[in-house]
């Protein structure tokens, strides 16, 4: 256990984030000027702080409770679901090597949707949303590509939403597409699959167009507990990355809430 964990330190104080760290806590302490020592060493401290797990969680957290519990308290309203909606991760593309697939973050979000789409006897439709795509370079809209690891899951009724460019249009873009099959109706009671993330936006993006949208997150990043051991002092890259999709959906709300799109 001892070698396991001393092996864990090395690698971790060996990464880049943590080399960068070392480097520029060694520049701030060589400098002779105590306003640049005092820069340069502020800017290591928030850099080291901002890659640590606990630090992310902090940041995760308030978003994911949120969307774990409206997912437990809205479980009892699935029953009546009209559709589901899988809201757009991404998709990754590497130029000729392959074709143009979901990425990790949206095939969680497919095979969620797929599993409630299961639980539903296979009878209701799978709305795929997200449209924005670069037809000039061959990359096409990210539904299209959700919705054929649909059809290879074998799912009856399969719907691509493909104009939608950001959450707010995942919403506007839906209500769109229902109005014109005239299948609408007022509280349109809807599944709605994303990130736990990302879920607190987008319910209140779709309980604005006139839905009402059951939560179902299809992944947590951070944990219900906070994480607290050796770890936790290591810093990681991925740590930052988390709370910068944090930040992303706190602006996100901000601005929405402003702009009355929430």
């Amino acid at each position: 256990m001892f070698a396991f964990t001393v092996i864990k330190l090395i690698s971790g104080l060996l990464s880049p984030i943590s080399i960068v760290i070392i480097l520029l806590s060694c520049l701030g302490f060589s400098l002779k000027k105590s306003l640049q020592r005092r820069v340069i060493l502020i800017l290591a401290g928030f850099l080291y702080l901002f890659n640590l797990r606990p630090v992310s969680h902090l940041f995760l957290y308030p978003l994911e409770q949120w969307a774990y519990t409206q997912e437990k308290i809205r479980e009892e309203q699935m029953s009546d679901a009209g559709a589901i909606v899988v809201l757009g991760g991404g998709i990754s593309t590497h130029g000729q090597w392959t074709r143009p697939r979901p990425t990790l973050d949206a095939l969680s979000r497919v095979f969620k949707a797929h599993e409630v789409y299961l639980q539903f006897s296979e009878q209701l439709p799978v709305i795929s949303s997200g449209g924005l795509g670069f037809p000039d370079d061959g990359i096409p809209p990210e539904s299209l590509v959700m919705a054929e690891v649909m059809d290879r899951l074998q799912v009856k009724k399969n719907i691509a939403e493909t104009q939608s460019k950001n959450t707010y249009e995942n919403a506007s873009e839906t209500r769109k597409m229902l109005e014109n099959k005239n299948e609408w109706r007022d509280a349109y009671p809807i599944v709605i699959v994303t990130s736990a993330l990302h879920l607190p936006r987008a319910t209140a993006c779709f309980k604005k167009q006139g839905f009402n949208p059951i939560p179902v997150s299809s992944h947590y990043i951070s944990s219900s507990e906070f994480i607290w051991d050796f770890k936790s002092f290591i810093p990681k890259s991925q740590y930052m990355a988390a709370i910068s999709q944090a930040l992303h959906e706190y602006l996100g709300l901000a601005f929405y809430k402003l702009a009355g799109r929430i």
